[in-house]
């Protein structure tokens, strides 16, 4: 019996790498087609049920990590800008657009989509998102904000405006609580030995 468990976890594991590349070949030529730009799809890390939508203007770093239900969508809206080393936690959802809102008797399916305009280095994005951001578990980025470099997104935070480098935000309408260079070093905190 010990050895029959053996074998469907040595099966698992290779069916999970053979899966694992075709998943990043299906992303890399869904992507090519609708003209989104991507440093190095082989860099990324995705969860089987995370999801990328880019009939929109979409531009990705190397490095994405996308945890379990995540979702990147840039359709309808002025684009959504992602640096180097985007790691997305799980339920974490970035949409460009939202529906339009304004009063009308006119059902919401029908109206159409609205989207802020954020420049960033010269072009017109709806989010921008910078290198190395940690966006927490079931976080929503709406169109209009601008996370900068480095910067920590708590745990179901809403996020529509501009995130300052470095930030520590929780809460919802996210508020910067801290700020990550007050701790340049461990010390006094106690290592895990998780990566010894």
């Amino acid at each position: 019996m010990h050895l029959f468990f053996r074998i469907c976890r040595a099966i698992g594991r290779r069916y999970s790498r053979i899966r694992s590349r075709y998943d990043r070949w299906k992303l890399k030529e869904y992507l090519a087609s609708n003209k989104a730009v991507i440093d190095d799809p082989d860099s990324f890390t995705l969860a089987p049920t995370a999801k990328i939508y880019a009939a929109g203007k979409l531009r990705i770093g190397s490095g994405l990590t996308m945890g379990e239900r995540s979702e990147i969508n840039s359709n309808d809206s002025f684009g959504i800008f992602i640096g180097r080393n985007l790691l997305l936690a799980s339920d974490v959802y970035i949409r460009g657009a939202n529906h339009d809102w304004s009063y009308s008797e006119e059902p919401f399916q029908k109206r159409g989509h609205l989207a802020k305009r954020v420049t960033f280095e010269g072009e017109d994005y709806s989010i921008v998102i910078e290198d190395n951001v940690w966006i927490a578990h079931g976080a929503t980025v709406i169109s209009g904000a601008h996370i900068g470099t480095g910067a920590v997104i708590g745990a179901n935070c809403v996020v529509g405006g501009d995130i300052p480098p470095y930030s520590v935000v929780k809460g919802n309408p996210a508020v910067v609580v801290s700020d990550r260079r007050k701790h340049d070093t461990f010390e006094g905190r106690e290592d895990m030995g998780l990566f010894a």
